[in-house]
Formats: structure tokens, sequence, C-alpha cells
């Protein structure tokens, strides 16, 4: 619910807790349209914040990030969100004592308890967005229920569907209805190309996602099915999330769901030493200190511990069952945690490849991560296993946050698909490359005075097995490297034409344009007197908003949300991040924009097909087209094992999936099987003559010609009857 200061002013008690605080004379009078704009660190151990400075302002700009008087900087306005934990914990910071937080989170209940009854008040169940089938009459009544404004062609498609049973149960020995398809549902656009499919671990012929965790608990399922079901009946976002607990999130187009941390612990008697550190290390393992400083300076990566028969795992000294149970997996991967061991640097990461978690605080950083802290930290790395093994938003890392800075966020789909196709190629041909020729590159980077230091890149090059590891690392730098400085342009292209297609080099120079841009929007702020930190801090607001380091700081920032008020703040609200600058970095952010689908047909790792339809006067076209892929699967073989089909696909410029379902609509179209549909479909399509497939359509819908007329009859003699 919403609140304004005037609300929050005749909470007596509130309001003396606010005016005790340094900042609290500039909420309370803050005027209207104004932001109240507050530098803060975190109290993780209280998923609290600490406000050191505060003012009020009326346009939200870069300017803010100058002169940061604490880590973190927060920004809101009325009316205020009581759903926003950035909110709360700005509130909870202003009580001094537990009875004020008590009070605090009772007032916070009573909302969470309005919000809920309204939402359910408003919930719409009433739209049918999912239709299960299992019978030609369940197909029938779906096709009533999604023809309901024009249901003339109902009778045309049922019968099609009835030939093409008959040729299911004749060939492939299962029914159309249920055993193939199982359900037609509300096509819901995903907005970076394609549709939003039924399930996890589905191939939607636009891209995959899934909610692997549900499928390891009964009721978890149940309510993700809920979910979709409010969310196909066009609920909010937030609405679900109270109904259910599931969050759809509208940056990946993925399903969330909190689970409770209280689970997790540290086995203290696995990790423990005599002089106050700690440390895990296995049975058997020596030298793991000496090792633990080399992963801390990036020395080695962690493959490298394991080939030398490191074999701790997570489980080994964290229990956390709730995600263990959840996702078994998570037990066994590789984990190195040590704290207060060693006596510099720092270490905090999840590796996807292999499978591993880092966590290592030395002595020097044992104030900002002792063993309660790295409680916290270790969540946050946990979440990023999560959202590698359900396809979220990943995380990343500073460097990465300022490519994605320099080259915007209109271009960094192509950006990173550029960025990714020349690391794969890099990491192919490196290990061909004389390493003398890095040797040779680095010599005539150096010899022109670059501005930037080139100590990494030369330790990444250190050896051939160094390179090959690093590989990725690699093409950081010398992209990087050749964006700030015209002069490496021949030398790093000369090094590239000779070992990689060319076109390689093409692929970033747009990109490399916007990054020159960002060096001269840089260059300028820091001519106004803005330092280094500053600039420093207004580029790591990119980082920051990479979803998956958005997400992990959610987990970490709310451990200790009060039970009551578990799944009543919205996701994502801990801290102030600009949506426009939040980027989504995993595969299903790239997915081609041109494909803008309406329609799309879904198949389940039992292979069961689920085809999905927008609202539409008219879904004549769109059921059909769908439909043919079923066909196309049933008949595949045959399709690609004839040469002339294949290279009259190739002629025609169409892919030959698409070439063959345009052809089945364009088949029943020209074959006029139904006179309402044919003049049905007459209102969206001319007759393109696509006649390649005819043979093999009619074989499939004339087959044996042994339909059961009598139950055709009935059931035909049913859909009239509804219709009239």
């Amino acid at each position: 619910m919403k609140l304004f200061l005037d609300d929050i002013k005749k909470i007596d008690w509130l309001k003396q807790e606010i005016e005790s605080q340094s900042w609290g004379k500039v909420f309370l009078t803050l005027s209207k349209g104004f932001y109240f704009v507050f530098n803060y660190d975190l109290v993780e151990s209280e998923s609290n914040i600490k406000v050191s400075s505060a003012k009020s302002v009326y346009e939200i700009n870069e300017g803010l990030y100058r002169g940061l008087s604490a880590q973190h900087i927060g920004y809101m306005k009325e009316p205020f969100e009581t759903t926003n934990y950035l909110f709360f914990s700005l509130l909870k910071s202003a009580c001094r004592t537990e009875e004020a937080t008590s009070k605090l989170n009772e007032l916070f209940f009573s909302y969470k308890i309005k919000d809920v009854q309204e939402y359910k008040a408003n919930l719409k169940t009433h739209i049918t967005g999912s239709q299960q089938i299992n019978s030609a009459i369940s197909f029938n009544t779906a096709l009533n229920n999604i023809f309901i404004a024009n249901p003339k062609p109902v009778h045309g498609l049922c019968m099609i569907y009835e030939f093409i049973d008959n040729y299911a149960k004749n060939v492939k020995g299962k029914s159309i209805y249920g055993q193939f398809l199982s359900k037609i549902v509300k096509a819901v656009k995903n907005p970076n190309g394609g549709l939003v499919p039924e399930y996890s671990n589905t191939i939607m012929r636009y891209l995959i996602v899934g909610e692997k965790a549900a499928a390891n608990n009964a009721e978890m399922m149940e309510s993700l099915e809920r979910a979709k079901e409010l969310h196909r009946s066009y609920n909010s976002a937030y609405s679900i999330y109270l109904e259910t607990g599931w969050y759809f999130n509208k940056y990946d187009l993925k399903w969330r769901k909190r689970i409770s941390d209280d689970t997790f612990y540290f086995q203290m008697d696995k990790i423990s030493l005599s002089d106050g550190s700690f440390q895990y290390t296995p049975e058997g393992f020596k030298d793991l200190k000496n090792q633990v400083e080399l992963l801390s300076n990036d020395s080695i990566g962690i493959e490298k511990l394991i080939a030398k028969g490191y074999d701790g795992k997570l489980s080994d000294y964290v229990s956390f069952e709730d995600a263990f149970n959840l996702y078994p997996n998570l037990r066994d991967i590789y984990s190195v945690f040590s704290v207060n061991v060693i006596n510099y640097g720092s270490s905090f990461y999840f590796n996807p490849n292999p499978k591993s978690l880092v966590l290592i605080s030395s002595k020097k950083t044992n104030s900002l991560y002792d063993i309660d802290r790295v409680k916290y930290v270790a969540l946050h790395e946990i979440q990023h296993y999560v959202q590698n093994e359900e396809g979220f938003g990943n995380g990343g890392n500073p460097t990465l946050a300022s490519l994605i800075d320099a080259v915007g966020g209109s271009s960094f789909r192509n950006f990173y698909n550029s960025l990714f196709a020349f690391q794969n190629k890099f990491a192919e041909v490196c290990i061909t490359i004389p390493h003398e020729e890095f040797g040779d590159l680095i010599r005539q980077l150096r010899s022109i005075n670059l501005k930037v230091s080139l100590d990494n890149f030369v330790n990444l090059c250190e050896d051939k097995e160094k390179i090959a590891y690093n590989a990725s690392s690699i093409t950081y730098y010398l992209l990087t490297i050749y964006s700030l400085d015209d002069r490496t342009n021949s030398i790093i292209e000369t090094f590239i034409n000779k070992y990689f297609d060319s076109s390689y080099l093409e692929l970033f120079r747009l990109s490399l344009q916007q990054n020159r841009k960002a060096l001269e929007r840089d260059e300028n702020l820091t001519r106004k007197g803005w330092t280094k930190q500053d600039l420093y801090i207004l580029n790591f607001q990119t980082y920051e908003a990479l979803l998956g380091e958005v997400e992990s700081r959610f987990v970490q920032q709310t451990s200790k949300i009060p039970k009551e008020l578990q799944d009543y703040f919205e996701l994502y609200t801990s801290e102030t991040i600009d949506q426009s600058k939040i980027s989504v970095y995993n595969d299903s952010a790239y997915i081609d924009e041109g494909k803008k689908a309406e329609a799309g047909i879904e198949t389940t790792a039992e292979n069961n097909y689920i085809i999905h339809l927008p609202e539409a006067f008219s879904n004549s076209i769109n059921l059909l087209h769908e439909t043919a892929h079923i066909l196309y699967d049933f008949v595949k073989d045959s399709i690609l094992s004839n040469v002339d089909l294949v290279t009259k696909s190739i002629e025609s410029g169409k892919e030959i999936e698409e070439y063959f379902c345009e052809s089945f609509v364009d088949y029943i179209h020209r074959k006029d099987i139904d006179a309402a549909l044919t003049r049905d479909i007459n209102f969206e399509r001319e007759i393109k003559d696509y006649t390649d497939f005819d043979d093999i359509i009619s074989s499939v819908l004339y087959y044996q010609s042994s339909i059961d007329e009598n139950g055709l009859l009935l059931r035909l003699s049913f859909v009239e009857k509804m219709l009239n």
C-alpha cells in the first residue's frame, strides 16, 4: 500500500523515532515532488542499514554519486510503498529500541494483511488461461472457449484433428488428444522475443527456462501451477506473489520463490581452528594455506586445486537442508572456505565450471568479512548457483559491467553476442597460436606507452596453459585496450586477422564507438572536478544493476526479515536501482528480437505438446500453424531424407520446418475442407500455392481412410449443439 508523510506523522511513536535521527528533519519536511536521498552502509547481521547523511533533491542525476559518505546511495519520494524493503529498512534504522522495532514489524504486518485482502478481492480467476486436453470432447470444449466470439471455424478444425488423430493412433500408437497435445494455453509475450513457456525443461522453439526447484517439491509445484494460471489471467506480478509466493520477473521472464535460510549454518566443529580462525580442510589434503593464498590473488583457479586432489564439498562444512532438498546437486559442488587464516587477500565467488564456491577472507580483511558476515556472503554466492541452475539473469564482475556501461543498454544485446562469439572462437584457436606471438603482441603494445597497465595482461599470457585457462579474460583485455587507444588498432587488428576471421573485429566496431563516448563522458566529468573514486562509484552502478547481482544482494540483505513479513516485500527492493540500467546477463535475454511470435508450440521432456494462442478474433491460422509443428515431428524423417524437399526449402529462403508449417496452412486453405473454416482463413491470408509437401500432408490427413465416422458424427453434433 502507499504511504504519505502525513500518514507517518500521525503515528506518534514512529515520528519520534525518526525525529531522533540526524536525517529525520530532512525526511519529515520533504517537499512534494522532491526525492529523499541518503547515503548508507549495510548492517547485514540485522538485515538493516545505517544512514550517514541525507538531503532532498528535485531531480535525480549523476551528480548524486559524487563524494558519497557511505558505500551506498538510496532515494525515494512520496508516496512510499510499504512493499519496498529499503523503505522498511530506513524506518527500521530509526528504531532505537527492540520495542520500537517490534512495533514497526507489527505495523508492516498490518499493512501486509490489508494488501493481501485487497489483492485477493481483486484477483482475476474467471479468465481461463490454460486448458487441459485429454479427449476429443475436451479439445472441442477448449476450441469453443478460444473461439467464443467467432465459433464458425470450430467445426472444420475439429474435423482436421479427427484426421490427425486417426494417423496418430495408427502410426504412432497414441491419440493426438492428451497423449500428444496436452494443453492449449493463452500466449504470454516475452519482450525479448518469442513466448513464455508453460513448463520447465521444455523446447519452445524460441527459448528454454526452468523452475527446477519446484520439480523436487510437490507443494511448491502446485503453487507454481496456480501462479501461472493467475499470470495467464492477467493478474499483476505482485498480486500473484502475495497469493502464491511466486514472483514472475519481468527482466528475465523467470519464476522465483523465496525460501527460508533458517536452516543455513556453518558446521563449526568442521571449520574452527585453535587460533580463532576458520578453515575447512578435507582429510588428507596438505598445503591448503598456500593454495588458498594463490586462489585469493587469482594465481590459480579452483580447477587447478581440484587437479591436485582437493575434494572439499559445500555440504562438508555447511548445513542448508531447505536448499539442498530443492537442489540436491548443491551439496556436492566443490568449495573452499578460509576465514582469518592467510595474511592478505580475499575472494568470494561462484564458479559455474566446474561448479564451485570460494569463500576466502584474510586477516587483513577480517574486520570487513568476519565469520558472521561471511554467512551472508555465502548466501549471496549460493544465489548465483541457483541463477546458474535455473537460467536466471546472472551476476558478473566489474570488468564486464564497465563494458556493459560503455556500450549502452540499447546495444548490450548485440555487444554481448559479438563478445561471446569472439570469446568462443578465441578459446578454440588460442592454443594453436605460438606463445611467442603473444610476447610480440605485448612488446608492440608496450612500445606505444599505453595509458593503462599491461601487467595483468602479461600475467594472463605467461604460458600456453595460462592462455588457454584465461582465454575469456584475455578477450576482455584485447577489447578494452583496442577501444581505449586508437594507436593499438593496427597492432591488434594484425594479430586478430592473422589467426581469426576479420569479421570478428567488425562485430565490435559499433560498440567500440559507443565505448569511446563513455570515455569522453568520464573525461568531461573529470574536468568538472570528479575524482577517480566518484567515477568508479558512478560506473560501478552498472555492475550493481546486473540482474543477478541485484537478486543476490536482495537475498543477502533480507536474510533477517521477520517471519510474518516474508513474502511481503517485493523482490529487488532492498536498494535503489535505476530500472533503466538493469541488465540481464543470461542466454534467454539475447533471443532474436525479430521473432515477433504471436503463437507458439512447446514440447515437453515427455514429448507432449502445448499450443500457445493469443487473444484474437480468429485463431484458425495460428492453431493450424502450431498443429503443423506436431505433424512435422511425425514426418520429419521422411522430409529430411527427401533431397528435393530440402532443396526447395532452401530455394524458398525459409527454414524447412517453417516452410512445412506454412505449406500445411496453405494446404487446408486450398483444399476447402470446411467452408466456414476456409472463409475464416480468407480474412487473414491469400492462397500461395505452397504445394511441395502436399503428398506428405495428404498421407497424414487421409491415412487408410479408416476414421470412425459414427464417433466423428457424434462429436461434431456435440460441437454444433454447443454452438447453438
